[in-house]
């Protein structure tokens, strides 16, 4: 019984923590993926409202990224295949 308290006290205690650690900051993301998110929903869209061809470009890879995963799922489900 005491091992159980033990533990579930343990548990609450860094949960609290974690949280603690996370308000301090302004994001809880890493700084490169942070970056990364702004380039792709605030500066792509500034980038397609100018027509620009870097749009069209970057557009193109993220479609192809986004096609090849899905078939690539889908080819590891067959059997034989993998």
């Amino acid at each position: 019984m005491k091992n159980k308290r033990f533990f579930a006290l343990n548990f609450i205690f860094f949960l609290i923590s974690s949280f603690v650690v996370n308000a301090q900051r302004e994001t809880f993301m890493p700084e490169i993926i942070e970056k990364f998110a702004r380039f792709l929903f605030f500066d792509l869209s500034n980038l397609a409202k100018s027509s620009s061809d870097v749009f069209v470009i970057y557009a193109k890879f993220i479609f192809f990224l986004l096609v090849f995963s899905i078939l690539y799922w889908g080819s590891t489900k067959i059997p034989g295949l993998s």
